[in-house]
């Protein structure tokens, strides 16, 4: 295995791991939605890097979500993994690859993340948790602040990748 792996796998851990943390520790919101840091980990993976960088983030960030929800329905893993097609069938092709292209797609990942675990929990013993007024409120809290913690995770991971030489940006004549 080639030094660039190791240091693309460094900053992945780095991101997920301060991601998890941050999104833990924070307190929640007025509507009890957590900020979704991994949701913008994971948007920031599938929209700017390569495939399978993008995969191992929507695999690894699902997997962590799922053990921070603490619901017991294990419906993370396989939506981030759904969202990284999503992304890399449609998003990618569509738009370009910054910052405002990475807040968009968080905000439709986390409002569809939302819907799917409003049904889920319908079906359910969390039913007298998940009302419609309930759900329209996180919906309204989570579609800015999506957009927010996705668009700063994207320029700070970009700048930590950046950093460790993973990727070049190319303005003008120069390559950085």
């Amino acid at each position: 295995m080639n030094r660039r792996f190791f240091k693309n796998l460094l900053c992945l851990f780095t991101a997920v791991t301060l991601a998890a943390a941050a999104q833990e520790v924070m307190p929640a919101l007025w509507t009890g939605a957590k900020v979704p840091w991994l949701i913008g980990v994971a948007t920031y993976y599938a929209v700017r890097r390569e495939a399978w960088h993008g995969f191992a983030a929507a695999l690894w960030c699902g997997v962590v979500q799922d053990g921070l929800d603490g619901t017991g329905t294990e419906l993370n893993a396989p939506l981030f993994v759904c969202f990284w097609a999503f992304c890399v069938l449609v998003v990618k092709r569509q738009m370009s690859d910054g910052v405002p292209t990475c807040a968009a797609a968080a905000v439709v990942f986390a409002l569809t993340r939302e819907f799917a675990c409003f049904a889920a929990f319908k079906c359910t013993d969390f039913a007298a948790a998940a009302t419609a007024g309930r759900l329209l409120a996180r919906l309204s809290v989570l579609a800015p602040v999506s957009a927010l913690a996705a668009a700063l995770v994207a320029v700070l991971a970009a700048r930590a990748d950046s950093a460790l030489g993973n990727v070049w940006e190319e303005r003008g004549d120069k390559t950085f």
